[in-house]
């Protein structure tokens, strides 16, 4: 199954119209998202520095409030997030982490964070889509791997059979509506204001340990949930 198809062509037409400003803004919308898989990941396995990609996100919000930025600065901050120790690499893929399935989550927020950084003054539509498709395939890949409930009712299914009901699992239905409403109020903001914006991160990044905390009640059903 594959939910890019179905939010591609309007995520397109919703974000052509959009000033780079906002593209920006809803790019590190969806980093929220991604942060707290890289947060867990990193405070399981004692690997990686939270703090680096959480500056790189800091400023990715700055540079979304129309403030000055040093471009040294920001190049500085793209090359840490991306360096060994930071970034997740083919060597940490093979050391068997036992939390192994987050290993990717946090390898794309880090590649989100640096075609943002690399390339906020030129951003484009499809910058952000490839930012956002990184959210959905997280959706995809745990409602798949980890629901057990989903699996025994897709059984036998066809793939369009299987592709109406991942479209209204509770998980995608909340992102989809979350991802609606967020490209709504940006159209509607003319002016990206400082409570405007720290509601778009705040809501962001609760959606982010929403599904780290599937993902745990998935794996344990006395597991307790985490908060950010």
């Amino acid at each position: 199954m594959n939910i890019e198809y179905f939010r591609n062509n309007i995520l397109t037409k919703e974000l052509k119209i959009l000033s780079k400003l906002h593209i920006v803004a809803f790019a590190a919308s969806c980093c929220e998202q991604l942060f707290p898989f890289y947060k867990t990941f990193s405070k399981m396995e004692n690997w990686g520095d939270p703090q680096i990609p959480r500056k790189a996100l800091d400023t990715i919000w700055s540079i979304a409030k129309g403030e000055s930025v040093d471009l040294d600065e920001v190049w500085l901050l793209s090359d840490r997030c991306c360096s060994r120790g930071i970034c997740p690499s083919d060597d940490d893929r093979n050391s068997h982490y036992e939390s192994s399935s987050l290993f990717i989550e946090a390898e794309h927020l880090i590649y989100s964070i640096c075609i943002i950084l690399d390339s906020y003054t030129e951003i484009t539509a499809y910058d952000a889509i490839s930012i956002s498709n990184y959210v959905e395939r997280t959706l995809e890949y745990y409602i798949n791997d980890f629901d057990a409930s989903f699996q025994k009712k897709c059984q036998g299914y066809t793939l369009k059979e299987q592709i109406e009901n991942f479209q209204h699992h509770p998980l995608v239905v909340n992102e989809v509506a979350k991802e609606t409403e967020d490209l709504q109020k940006l159209k509607e903001a003319q002016v990206l204001t400082l409570d405007f914006l720290e509601w778009l991160r705040t809501s962001s990044r609760k959606e982010g340990w929403v599904f780290i905390n599937f993902l745990k009640e998935s794996r344990s059903p006395t597991a307790t949930t985490d908060r950010p």
